[in-house]
């Protein structure tokens, strides 16, 4: 049975306060009109060598500097603090710290980094990639580092998901989730075999066809069923979960691979084009 990945029932969603009323950065009012991407051309080559806040939050849906919550509070461990995200000649850094933080009743243990376009930048249609090295340990993948595209406004999952890659039970995983003809989550997805530890290139093609995922260039998945067309924006995000917590233990591919918080995962190079 395929289970939500980065999404529970719970579906977390934004603050309301911080409701987002303008446009959307990156699609213009005719790509919106007629599912035609526009590429935003600023975002052509971002190799996160400096903090871009116009196009990028480095937390989960929250205001410049806050530490947010996970996408999956229930049983994700981690809180996501703009303090584990850095910049340098290697690109984006997401780190891990053992640091408990309260937010909103729940504790997280642990401190780690991410960074989202929400509502910064949103696409509809295109082909994505990013260059990223992969933290492993004994060749299995460590955490749950991922990249994907979520729908913009956040309405999971009507707006669709696109996970081109997260680390699962110490695998790398591919998956795509809708919402079914009775309303309700449908999804699609895989485990790619080989090794993927250290630098690789993940890449998924978004067309109204068809979603196809390209590991290395190498063509590893396609779904023609469900295909959304509504705006998405890029995540690339760094979680925990605990292996023995009753969700990982019922739904190990549902959950990250090992804890190891020294382990640090890297992003190159994000790029879109039409």
């Amino acid at each position: 049975m395929l289970v939500p990945t980065r999404h529970v029932p719970e579906k977390s969603q934004p603050d309301p306060s911080t409701a987002y009323r303008g446009g959307l950065a990156g699609v213009s009012s005719r790509a919106y009109a007629t599912g035609l991407i526009v590429v935003a051309i600023a975002l052509s080559s971002s190799t996160f060598r400096h903090p871009d806040p116009a196009q990028w939050t480095p937390n989960w849906l929250g205001h410049k500097g806050q530490i947010t919550h996970p996408p999956n509070p229930s049983y994700e461990k981690e809180a996501f603090d703009p303090a584990r995200v850095a910049y340098g000649r290697d690109g984006l850094a997401l780190s891990v710290r053992r640091d408990p933080v309260k937010i909103a009743g729940t504790k997280y243990p642990y401190r780690s980094g991410a960074v989202t376009g929400y509502h910064k930048q949103a696409y509809v249609y295109g082909y994505f990639s990013a260059r990223i090295f992969v933290p492993c340990s004994a060749g299995k993948i460590v955490n749950w580092p991922a990249f994907w595209l979520i729908g913009d406004p956040y309405k999971w999952p009507a707006t669709g998901e696109i996970d081109v890659f997260e680390g699962l039970d110490g695998h790398a995983w591919w998956h795509f989730h809708y919402q079914n003809a009775s309303g309700k989550e449908g999804s699609y997805g895989g485990k790619v075999a080989g090794n993927w530890c250290g630098w690789h290139t993940f890449a998924v093609s978004w067309r109204p066809a068809a979603i196809k995922w390209y590991y290395d260039g190498t063509k590893v998945a396609t779904v023609t069923s469900g295909v959304t067309g509504d705006p998405m924006f890029p995540v690339f995000s760094y979680s925990l979960t605990d292996p023995s917590s009753a969700m990982c233990t019922r739904y190990p591919d549902a959950c990250g691979g090992p804890i190891d918080i020294r382990a640090v995962m890297r992003v190159r190079r994000f790029t879109v084009r039409s």
